[in-house]
Order: C-alpha cells, then structure tokens, then sequence
C-alpha cells in the first residue's frame, strides 16, 4: 500500500523470496502461478497498478510497463471525452421535457432532458430487451408471458413469465422517478 501511495513501481523478480517474510501474499502469487511481479501505478493519483506476471523481457525494468499504462489512461481519457462530445449532441437536440432520444443499434440508451439511461448505468441486459421489445412495439400490451416468448427461444413457462415480472419490477422499482 506504501508503494501504491507514493507512485511507485513494484518490482518483484522471485516470489520465493516473499515466502518467509510475507507467506499470505506468497500464497496469494503461488496460487496465481507468479514467479515474477512487475507493476506500476495507473493513473495520476494511482487507485491500482497495471501488473505483468512472469515478464519475459524487462524483468527489473519498469519503463514499458509505464509507457503502457500511459497508453491505457490516454485511451479511458479520449473516451470520456468522446462520450461528453456524445452527450452534448444529444442534449442539443432535446428541445422539451416530452423529447426523447432513443438509440437501441450498438450502445442501446435513452435520453431525456432531465435523465440519461445507458448500459453503463443499467447492467440488466433483460430489461433492456424488454424495454427494446415494448419501445418497438408500442401498441401492443404484451403480458409477461408474451414477453417472455419473445426473450426466450422456448414456449413461455410461468418460470419465464415470473423472470420477466422480477425484472420489469426491478427496473420500475430503480428508475421509476427519472422523469419526474
């Protein structure tokens, strides 16, 4: 923990060393199958390090791995930026509160003017599918078991039926005050 909070690398060239002196992280490497550790911190105010297990080449040399982790924070850093670019497009269309974007090809999000719903934020890939189901079919007042017909390559089962209600109660349950 000192090493992560200074910024320092950690350079670990035989765990068999740590055996006497550390025996909890011994077994931790040994389990994972590490002879060798190298790791630097990623990101400026480091919350974790990139590690290399068994490095072949610069065992005791950590400026590689640096120039990696380097390349890994511009890449999350170009995507936030991307995805506030993104977010600004969609927000300027968005005239009143009755507008609503909807994209459900490739990252399936809505948005409104007060709320913004994506996979990110909803890690339920039933909901969304159901949620894609019912936005495509607005007419139709489907039951669960219908629903569950459609999400499922089989006949619909009270089991399936009752998966489809837990998740559309979830779903109503954590975002049902988002337009409000």
């Amino acid at each position: 923990m000192t090493a992560l909070k200074a910024g320092d690398p950690v350079i670990i060239d035989d765990v068999s060393a740590l055996k006497d002196t550390h025996p909890d992280e011994y077994d931790n490497y040994t389990r994972l199958g590490a002879e060798a550790i190298i790791g630097v911190p990623f990101w400026k105010r480091p919350s974790g390090y990139i590690v290399v297990r068994n490095p072949k080449r610069n065992k005791l040399d950590s400026n590689m791995l640096r120039i990696m982790a380097y390349v890994a924070v511009s890449t999350v850093n170009e995507s936030r930026m991307l995805e506030n670019i993104h977010m600004k497009e969609i927000k300027a269309e968005i005239k009143s509160d009755n507008d609503l974007y909807i994209n459900l090809f490739g990252k399936m999000e809505i948005h409104g003017a007060k709320f913004d719903l994506d996979e990110n934020r909803i890690n339920s890939p039933m909901g969304w599918h159901i949620l894609a189901y019912l936005l495509l079919h607005p007419t139709r007042n489907a039951g669960y078991g219908e629903l569950a017909g459609h999400l499922w390559d089989e006949p619909p089962t009270q089991a399936t039926a009752n998966k489809v209600r837990g998740a559309i109660y979830r779903f109503r349950r954590n975002y049902e005050g988002l337009t409000e």
